[in-house]
Order: structure tokens, then sequence, then C-alpha cells
């Protein structure tokens, strides 16, 4: 209740947004755990138009968004009818996107390489955006093609891949489940208009590490491999205390 107080009077409407959507796919994927776990029949038709579904309605929703005020600080999308402020993020979006040509477009800018003064005073500023200046893209994935290019993209899509292989196939508890799911929606969706991939100091992002960690380690794989077999006595074993044989 503090944490949904907080979220509220924090004036943040994104962390609002992932907040509610992040609880609902929580909700979800307690709802399907349940449904695996009882002896339903048709488990996976029952999942497969469930699914279906979702698509449908997402499909419907996405096919009514479309810009509005771009190249201002007051940009947006208009969601069926209804208008969701962006803040500016979509004309940063659309800045980053528009320079990555050539081989920055293959191997990025480097980290922290593009956001600067240098290269605002040799590209110029952003239209519509006045003297402001961001410091990062406001998301991760576009961070990602900015400073590692669609090689690097390439690369962390793939390691997502691997994530979710250990997550589906690595023999993992359903409490073990639970946990990670809520730190990987967090994650991959608050990404979306904010820069974690980043920030390595940043909340969510340790968080995601550890959610990484928690499936690795627990996996049949990893254990199979005894790589977590650690015993309690091997630190101190032939250990000699203050020079004693």
């Amino acid at each position: 209740m503090a944490a949904v107080l907080f979220t509220y009077h924090s004036g943040s409407r994104t962390a609002l947004a992932s907040a509610v959507i992040v609880a609902v796919l929580i909700v979800g994927f307690c709802f399907l755990m349940y449904v695996y776990s009882r002896p339903i029949k048709d488990k996976k038709l029952f999942t497969s138009i469930l699914m279906a579904e979702a698509a449908l309605c997402l499909f419907f929703v996405l096919s009514s968004v479309y810009v509005v005020d771009l190249h201002t600080s007051y940009d947006g999308i208009s969601v069926m009818g209804h208008f969701v402020s962006l803040t500016g993020r979509l004309t940063i979006w659309d800045f980053a996107l528009e320079n990555l040509s050539g081989i920055n477009a293959w191997l990025g800018y480097g980290l922290d390489n593009f956001w600067t003064f240098e290269r605002f005073s040799t590209i110029g500023p952003m239209q519509g955006m006045g003297d402001f200046y961001p410091h990062d893209s406001h998301s991760g994935y576009i961070d990602i093609l900015i400073q590692g290019g669609w090689l690097a993209a390439f690369a962390y899509f793939c390691f997502v891949l691997f994530i979710i292989y250990l997550f589906f196939y690595g023999g993992l508890s359903p409490q073990v489940k639970l946990c990670a799911f809520g730190f990987f929606a967090l994650f991959f969706f608050s990404n979306l208009t904010e820069s974690y991939l980043k920030k390595s100091t940043n909340i969510v992002n340790f968080l995601f590490v550890y959610a990484v960690g928690l499936c690795l380690f627990n996996s049949v794989q990893m254990r199979g491999r005894r790589v977590l077999k650690l015993r309690g006595y091997v630190a101190v074993k032939n250990m000699r205390l203050f020079g004693s044989k």
C-alpha cells in the first residue's frame, strides 16, 4: 500500500503507468501459473486462445495510435481518442534515429558519446526543443542503438533469448519464476520511456541483474554442473590461524 501511495503521489505518469501495467502482467502470469499447476485439460489450447485474444486487443489499440505534436516538448500519442503526453520523448527519439546512419548505424557512437555538447554543436539542436539538451535517449532500447548500433542490438537480443530459454526450460521453481517475472516485466516495460539499460547504478537495472542471476544459478543446467555446490568448510579448510600449525 505504501508503494502504491508513493507512486501515485510522485507525480510521474510514466512511473504510475509502469506500475499499473506491470501489476496487471504479474496477475496474468500468476493466473497462468495456477492453470498449469492444476489438472486442467487443454491447457495449451486455453493459453493459445488467451494469447490470441490479448494480441487482438493489442492490435486494435495500436491501430488507433498516432503521433501528436511531434518536434515540441508537448508531444505524445493519441490512443483510442485519448491524448497521452510523452513530454518531448518522441522528439528525442526521432532526433536520435535520424542521426543513426552510416558506420554509426552498425557500431553506434560509443558509450555516452552521443548526447554531448560537442555533438550538438556539430549536428545542431533538436527541432522544436530550443536549448534543451538531454543526457540520454529516454529509452533504453534506442540507447542500445545509439551507443552500440545494430550489432549491439543483435547481441542484446540474443542475450534476451537466452534468458527466456532459461526462464521456460531451466527447471525453475514457481517461486523463482514469479519473482523473476516481476523484475523482468518492470525492466523491459520501463525501458520503453527511460534509459535504464545504460545506468548500472539504477535500482531497476540492479533488479534486472538480480533476476538474471536468480534464473541462471537456479537453472537445471547450472545445478547439473555443480557451479553452486559450495560447502561452508571450503573457505576455512587447511587454514592456519595465528600462524599455528
